[in-house]
C-alpha cells in the first residue's frame, strides 16, 4: 500500500509542486483547494505520471469541510502519512490602508485553520504511531517588518504551534516540521504593488520545484530524525 500525504494549498505553487514530487516519490496524494479546475489539471498530470491522486474541492477556512477532508481521506485510504499544511494568503499593507477583510483571512487561513486540521490529523497518526506534519511558516514566522506584520504574526504563531506540538508528540513516531521560506515565486505576492524580489534585486526566487525537493528530502528520512525548522532563503535576500 503506498502511503498517503494530504496538501492543502495543492491548486498552485509549493502544494502543487509538492503534490507532483511526492507522487514520484510513490505518495498517493490527497490535494485539497479551492480551484476545482486547478485540482483536476493537477490530478490528471499525476495520472498521466502513472500516480494516484484525489482531488477534493476544500475551503479551509470552514471547520466542516476541514473535518470533512480529514474524515474522507481517512475512510478511503485508512491512514494519513504525510500533512503538507501549506494553504495560506498574504496581504502588506500600513495598518490603516489594510482591509479588515484581509486581516480576518490571514488568521483564519493563516493560523485557525492550520491548527484546525492539526487537530483533525494527529488522532490518526497516532493511531498509525508514524506520520510527518510539515507546517508552512515563513521567514517572517522569525522575524517581521513594518507593513507586513499581520501576516508576520500569523507565522510566528505557525512557528510556535509548530514546536509546541514537537514536544506534544514526543514519544510517538510522528515528526514535525517547520517549513520558513523566503521569497518562492508563486502566486502569493499577486496583490503587492512591487513584487519583494524587486525591491530587494533578487534575480533568483525559490522555485516551488526546489521546495518540493527539499520537502522530498524531509519525508525520506528515517522516523527517528525530525527536522525541526528549515529557514531558507534566495542567496540575494536581504530580509
Amino acid at each position: 500500500m503506498s502511503k498517503i500525504a494530504l496538501i492543502t494549498g495543492a491548486s498552485s505553487g509549493m502544494g502543487k509542486a509538492a503534490a507532483l514530487r511526492l507522487s514520484q516519490e510513490g505518495f498517493t496524494i490527497v490535494a485539497a483547494a479551492r480551484r476545482e479546475d486547478r485540482l483536476a489539471e493537477l490530478a490528471d498530470e499525476i495520472k498521466r505520471g502513472g500516480g494516484e491522486c484525489l482531488p477534493v474541492k476544500t475551503d479551509v477556512g470552514n471547520l466542516q469541510e476541514i473535518q470533512s477532508l480529514v474524515q474522507n481521506t481517512v475512510l478511503k485510504y485508512e491512514r494519513i502519512d504525510l500533512l503538507f499544511n501549506n494553504a495560506g494568503m498574504m496581504n502588506a499593507a500600513p495598518i490603516e490602508q489594510l482591509p479588515h477583510e484581509d486581516i480576518e483571512q490571514m488568521i483564519n487561513i493563516n493560523v485557525l485553520a492550520a491548527i484546525r486540521i492539526v487537530k483533525e490529523v494527529v488522532p490518526v497518526m497516532k493511531k498509525q504511531n508514524t506520520g510527518l506534519i510539515l507546517n508552512v511558516s515563513s521567514v517572517l514566522g522569525r522575524k517581521t517588518r513594518a507593513n507586513a506584520w499581520v501576516y508576520a504574526a500569523s507565522k510566528w504563531a505557525i512557528t510556535a504551534m509548530n514546536e509546541g506540538l514537537r514536544e506534544e508528540l514526543v514519544g510517538t513516531r510522528i515528526r514535525v516540521c517547520s517549513l520558513q521560506p523566503g521569497v518562492v515565486n508563486t502566486e502569493l505576492f499577486d496583490r503587492f504593488p512591487e513584487h519583494p524580489a524587486k525591491w530587494q534585486n533578487i534575480s533568483e526566487m525559490i522555485k516551488p520545484e526546489e521546495m518540493a525537493d527539499l520537502i522530498a528530502y524531509i519525508v525520506n528520512l528515517p522516523w527517528h530524525l525530525n527536522i525541526n525548522e528549515v529557514l531558507i532563503r534566495p542567496t540575494e535576500q536581504i530580509v
